[in-house]
């Protein structure tokens, strides 16, 4: 364990013989245009849970998310680790994406938080140590200190719970040819259709309009193909509920291109399709380096659409369209 510890006001310190992950995932979080968000430093690990919604503001008090990040570093994954006092910091995410933008993939990271000398001060910055792979005496070590406010709520997010899920359907990389391809050739929307036990395949969307007409046509519900399969859900389903066979919607393709970002991280990507693909969204997961989980929750184009539809403005209000 390093000596920051021996310093009786150090009240966390986590050491990683590989760092790349943080860059990575702050360079994902910039991507989806998060300004800011709030860092769990707690006893079983450092945990980042975030929405999106910045670029669909509707007022001052509302915004459409459209994407959710669920992101675990396990104490059990780093070298060395000592949480005296939990925290939560809320940085500015550009800030710490500019810190970490020299992070090599071997290189490894230190994160020690000082608290104040002075009774009630807040933290308001801690510091990471970069130091590259095999450092020896020679080796430059960079110190960044990053700036924070310290959030007194310590009430942690709500995760969704993995029984609204199937069993997920497994892809080597985001990073093949014809996964890029397809991406560049989609424009601004991408169909990906999951067949619960065989397959799953990423489309181009040549006309959205004419496919949403055949899709509410096929539907009972919004966005829900309905087959004559019956599956037992948990009892919060209701009894006539159908089984979703197979999965089809559409996504904005920026934010599938967003996981192309991730191919530092893991081989292979897990896409979770919901068993009911009106309520929840589509659920992605990869290893976060060797440090963690890196969940990614993309809501469709017709739950957004939806969203959307249902609020308007009215004189500064906002009320449910009739």
């Amino acid at each position: 364990m390093d000596d920051y510890i021996k310093d009786e006001n150090c009240i966390f310190y986590a050491y990683a013989q590989n760092g790349y992950p943080f860059k990575i995932n702050f360079e994902v979080l910039a991507i989806a245009d998060i300004y800011r968000c709030n860092i769990y430093f707690t006893k079983m690990g450092i945990y980042i849970f975030e929405y999106d919604g910045n670029n669909d503001i509707v007022d001052e008090n509302f915004s459409i998310t459209k994407l959710i990040f669920d992101i675990k570093f396990n104490r059990c994954n780093f070298n060395d680790y000592f949480c005296k006092e939990e925290k939560i910091l809320n940085v500015d995410v550009k800030d710490v994406k500019k810190m970490m933008k020299h992070i090599k993939k071997k290189d490894s990271i230190k994160i020690v938080l000082i608290k104040p000398n002075l009774n009630g001060e807040k933290i308001k910055n801690f510091q990471i140590y970069i130091s590259p792979e095999n450092s020896n005496m020679n080796s430059r070590t960079e110190k960044k200190n990053i700036q924070c406010n310290d959030v007194e709520d310590k009430t942690q997010q709500n995760t969704i719970s993995d029984e609204v899920y199937h069993f997920p359907k497994q892809i080597q990389s985001m990073d093949s040819t014809k996964v890029k391809s397809l991406l560049l050739d989609s424009k601004e929307y991408i169909r990906i259709i999951i067949q619960t036990d065989k397959y799953i395949s990423f489309n181009n969307v040549t006309n959205l309009d004419e496919y949403m007409d055949i899709k509410n046509q096929s539907a009972t519900f919004f966005g829900r193909i309905r087959s004559n399969e019956i599956l037992e859900f948990p009892p919060y389903f209701p009894s006539n509920y159908k089984y979703i066979n197979n999965y089809d919607e559409i996504f904005k393709t920026s934010h599938i291109d967003i996981l192309t970002k991730l191919n530092g991280l893991s081989k292979y990507i897990l896409f979770y399709a919901p068993i009911d693909n009106e309520l929840y969204p589509l659920k992605v997961q990869i290893l976060n380096g060797n440090l963690g989980i890196f969940t990614m929750y993309i809501k469709t184009h017709h739950q957004i659409e939806i969203e959307k539809n249902l609020l308007k403005i009215n004189d500064g209000d906002i009320k449910l369209c009739s």
